[in-house]
């Protein structure tokens, strides 16, 4: 069987989520297509590949290889499936449009050919099809985490503290203690209840007597010490106190069948300490040395700030206007 002489593009994409799982790989595809190129005697002038999901319009590959083709470097496009093509109705929409007004001349699947003179109702079908698994796939991974959380698993990465264990059984993921960080964490907490340390000092004391190293999302030690968010992260975590909450801000709140660091009476008594104290506020602008300075006296640290001055239109005398609202030297309202 011999095809017109169009050139084509392969593209081949693997969803960097687990939102399929009909091929393992990229190469997988590429290795169905090159069979396909070869019994067609098809000329490939171009391969883009990528590994990102399709439920969203703005994939760079696929992106460029539309505008390639728009510039008349080829005539159509070879694909596994049409889904690794689309998932999503924008540009589902878009491939239907140049296919229609003859900019993409042929589509090539494995399963069929798509050509301007078709009728499009099929492939809009498939389009459909490919975009409705995604919504049924989201409402599925929603209603499961859920399911997750009710049964007392909170259904995120643990907290330090916590390792993420399966349980073989149940085939899901519950929290235990890690054994080497567990006790460490706990004593953090009975710094801070005792009212005689900051966060800071806390941070401190932990990175560099006690050596304490984070954890990697596997559970595994990694080379950092605890930094400064860190610290602070862990003291107004209230899944510490054995009850979390899913979603985020959403009020609902679910009893973990993981054992407790502190009580919900302790855990309000550090938020007390920290609303007095205040947290650390976001810095709007960055000054050089600022955090590394240290006061000689009181060993608090050294700030910084921006200052705009002004000309008192009375004595002429040149002042920082921030935080007042008179002349420093003849007292004229500003």
């Amino acid at each position: 069987m011999t095809t017109p002489a169009l050139k084509y593009f392969i593209y081949a994409r693997k969803s960097s989520e687990a939102e399929d799982r009909q091929v393992g790989s990229i190469q997988d595809q590429l290795s169905a297509l090159e069979k396909v190129v070869e019994y067609r005697k098809l000329e490939i002038v171009g391969v883009f590949k990528e590994a990102k999901s399709a439920k969203s319009p703005g994939r760079e590959q696929f992106t460029k290889m539309i505008e390639c083709i728009s510039k008349g470097e080829a005539d159509g496009i070879l694909c596994w499936k049409l889904n690794r093509l689309t998932r999503n109705p924008i540009d589902g929409g878009t491939l239907s449009w140049m296919l229609q007004q003859g900019a993409i001349q042929q589509i090539i699947s494995t399963d069929r050919d798509y050509n301007p003179t078709d009728n499009v109702l099929m492939m809009q079908v498939e389009f459909g099809m490919a975009n409705q698994f995604l919504l049924d796939l989201s409402k599925d991974t929603k209603r499961g985490l859920v399911e997750k959380a009710e049964r007392g698993s909170p259904p995120y990465s643990a907290i330090v503290g916590y390792l993420n264990t399966p349980n073989e059984i149940k085939k899901m993921k519950f929290w235990r203690k890690d054994a080497e960080r567990f006790e460490l964490v706990r004593k953090m907490w009975d710094m801070m209840l005792s009212g005689k340390y900051t966060p800071p000092r806390i941070m401190e004391i932990v990175n560099n007597e006690w050596g304490f190293k984070m954890p990697d999302r596997k559970g595994l030690t990694k080379q950092e010490g605890i930094s400064r968010s860190a610290i602070y992260k862990i003291f107004t975590t209230p899944a510490y106190t054995g009850k979390f909450e899913y979603p985020k801000e959403s009020g609902k709140w679910y009893e973990g069948k993981y054992p407790a660091m502190v009580t919900e009476a302790e855990y309000n008594h550090v938020q007390r300490l920290l609303k007095k104290r205040g947290r650390p506020l976001a810095m709007k602008r960055k000054f050089a040395f600022t955090g590394f300075m240290k006061c000689g006296e009181c060993g608090c640290g050294v700030t910084a700030e921006e200052k705009h001055q002004m000309i008192c239109s009375e004595c002429k005398h040149k002042f920082a206007y921030l935080n007042t609202e008179r002349c420093k030297n003849c007292d004229t309202l500003i």
